[in-house]
């Protein structure tokens, strides 16, 4: 049965603002429940589901004829040079976090 909880964060800022942030998270199934829910699987171990996860290996295959080399390219123009752009202005410190609480609370 899957688990439900709610995260709940609170970032506290240098400012003095909380900035909260909540949201909602369930357990799901694991491959391998999934796995033992289909047909013929139900039981089967943990050992036989991981040896079906991977195949046999395949044969080798042919090795690729050499491709044709390119054409070199022209050369492009320089380009001009840019001016100096103008400097922006300062912008105010901004707040930092100081603290994160959090809670996580399961839900029924």
């Amino acid at each position: 049965m899957a688990i439900k909880r709610t995260i709940t964060l609170n970032f506290k800022t240098s400012d003095g603002k909380t900035l909260p942030a909540s949201f909602d998270v369930s357990d799901g199934e694991s491959t391998f429940e999934v796995w033992k829910k289909l047909p013929g699987n139900a039981a089967k171990t943990e050992a036989q589901f991981f040896a079906e996860q991977k195949g046999a290996q395949g044969a080798k295959g042919d090795k690729g004829d050499k491709g044709d080399k390119g054409d070199r390219g022209a050369q492009g123009e320089k380009g001009a040079t840019g001016g100096q752009g103008a400097a922006g202005a300062a912008g105010a410190q901004g707040a930092s976090i100081v603290s994160v609480s959090v809670q996580v609370k399961e839900n029924p």
